[in-house]
């Protein structure tokens, strides 16, 4: 609905009451990105990924985030890192050909888009 301080608030106080919850603070990083925080978001997506080792989602936003401030290096670690652990998560190779597409790396970037339009043949994800 658009409302990220209250969803924000929200999720501070289920973090309150179980701090175990990776979707918590996953969701809460998600809004703060929404909100163009990304020092919070990355703070929340780095302990999502403590919690819950592996946690694909969280490695691709936060390899978003560290694209947005220009860490090319932490992004691409973790676009690569969330591929490697789910070959068929089409988002990460969105992502990463994002990222490519920054770093002036065209025939990457073609290649990820490419693994795009294989996995996701309607055409569904969109953000090239």
């Amino acid at each position: 609905m658009g409302q990220q301080d209250l969803a924000i608030a929200d999720y501070t106080k289920s973090i309150a009451l179980d701090p175990s919850y990776a979707i918590t603070f996953f969701k809460r990083g998600v809004s703060y990105q929404k909100k163009g925080d990304n020092a919070k978001a990355l703070e929340d997506y780095t302990e999502a990924i403590r919690l819950k080792p592996g946690y694909v989602s969280a490695l691709n936003n936060r390899g978003n985030v560290y694209m947005r401030k220009g860490e090319y290096e932490k992004a691409l670690a973790d676009l690569n890192e969330a591929i490697r652990l789910d070959p068929k998560y089409v988002y990460g190779y969105k992502s990463r050909g994002n990222l490519y597409e920054r770093m002036g790396d065209k025939d990457r970037a073609a290649a990820d888009r490419a693994k795009v339009k294989e996995l996701d043949p309607k055409g569904r994800v969109r953000g090239f």
